[in-house]
């Protein structure tokens, strides 16, 4: 019995003689044979230009901000501030976590403080040690800091006390 299909695209004509890893394979050889031609286009290649600039950009960015550290590390606020910038930029820039790991801890912030604690909000300080700590969880986890910190940040900053 023949059976004609479309999956993400891409059209399959298959018989009672075909098996999966057949379909499979040419799936994924369809694919890769798109991007191959997409990435030799004159759009594709714009994209990887217009990519590279972004995340040099970025990089650059990411790179201004560490610099800056050591102005915010000693008053919460300007850190929890910090954070919450990083956590915007910081998607897959690399730079040496260890050492921001060792600079935030050396301040006496510790990983994953607060962490369960049902009366987080009680204090604005908890919700920033709460921040702090989970931003060095993920850093210690050779992570990127997770963007929802800035939403986090953004309630530190509205609370009053």
């Amino acid at each position: 019995m023949e059976v004609k299909f479309e999956f993400n695209g891409i059209d399959f004509q298959t018989d009672g003689a075909t098996v999966a890893e057949m379909i499979t394979q040419a799936y994924r050889e369809e694919i890769e044979r798109r991007a191959a031609a997409r990435r030799a286009s004159p759009e594709g290649r714009a994209d990887l230009i217009a990519r590279e600039q972004a995340l040099a950009a970025q990089v650059q960015a990411v790179n201004e901000l560490l610099t800056e550290l050591p102005a915010h590390i000693g008053t919460e606020s300007r850190l929890v501030d910090w954070i919450g910038r990083l956590a915007v930029l910081d998607q897959g820039v690399g730079f040496d976590l260890l050492a921001l790991v060792t600079k935030l801890e050396a301040a006496g912030y510790v990983r994953n403080d607060l962490v369960g604690d049902k009366n987080l909000m009680q204090s604005k300080s908890n919700l920033g040690r709460w921040i702090v700590g989970q931003a060095i969880d993920s850093l210690h986890r050779n992570h990127a800091v997770h963007p929802v910190l800035s939403v986090h940040v953004a309630k530190y900053t509205s609370v009053s006390t």
